[in-house]
């Protein structure tokens, strides 16, 4: 776990720019540093056991980062392709198991030598509190490079054409006709075809003598349809 901390935040947080908008990557010493420094304000060390406390946790780092890089399992390169994977075969599983294990009883004995060189500066409690605080800053880093990650596989949406004037234009070209309007003109031109007893065409035009083009109409107040 305590490694595995190590890995993920050294790959999230940043150093101070050397220049000015070109961020450089925290060292793992600096990394360390930094944490170390952090948890001694929490566990509320003074001055003199915060000076005592970061250089033992920063070895402490460093032999657990030792540990992790002798019994790791290699990656592919970054730029090659990655070869179709196949299954591994028996002799390789067991020598897998056996990293796993010797890597476990290496961190074991990191682990129970520093803890007596922190029982020096810290209280049993203290030390306690420190575990926590490793487990916190590791699931918060976990977290973090989880969201950046889903970031960037979000895929970006581009609009065409761009938003502004093109969508005014097509709301316009959209915008339905309201049905009280169109109701509101028919009934007037059915109230005019009532009062001058003559034929109306549909946009309420008056036709003389009875219609000769097809369509519809309205006469006397009803639609009627003309066909030639």
């Amino acid at each position: 776990m305590a490694v595995a901390f190590l890995l993920v935040a050294g790959s999230t947080l940043m150093a101070q720019p050397q220049h000015p908008g070109k961020p450089q990557k925290m060292t793992e010493e600096q990394l360390s540093q930094q944490v170390a420094t952090r948890m001694a304000q929490r566990l509320e060390l003074d001055a003199d056991k915060t000076a005592k406390f970061v250089p033992i946790y920063v070895d402490y780092r460093k032999d657990l980062k030792k540990v992790w890089d002798k019994y790791a399992t290699p990656f592919p390169q970054k730029g090659k392709p990655a070869a179709k994977p196949q299954r591994p075969s028996d002799k390789e599983l067991e020598q897998i198991a056996a990293n796993r294990f010797a890597r476990s009883r290496a961190t074991i004995d990191v682990e129970e030598t520093y803890y007596k060189r922190f029982l020096t500066v810290l209280t049993q409690q203290q030390y306690e509190k420190m575990q926590q605080l490793e487990k916190m800053h590791l699931q918060r880093m976990k977290d973090e490079k989880m969201r950046r990650q889903q970031q960037q596989k979000k895929p970006q949406c581009f609009r065409f054409p761009p938003k502004g004037k093109g969508d005014a234009e097509a709301k316009q070209r959209k915008a339905p006709v309201a049905s009280d309007k169109v109701t509101t003109g028919v009934k007037s031109v059915e109230e005019q075809s009532k009062k001058s007893g003559r034929w109306v065409s549909m946009n309420g035009t008056p036709v003389e003598g009875t219609p000769t083009t097809s369509g519809y109409y309205i006469n006397q107040g009803k639609v009627v349809r003309i066909s030639q």
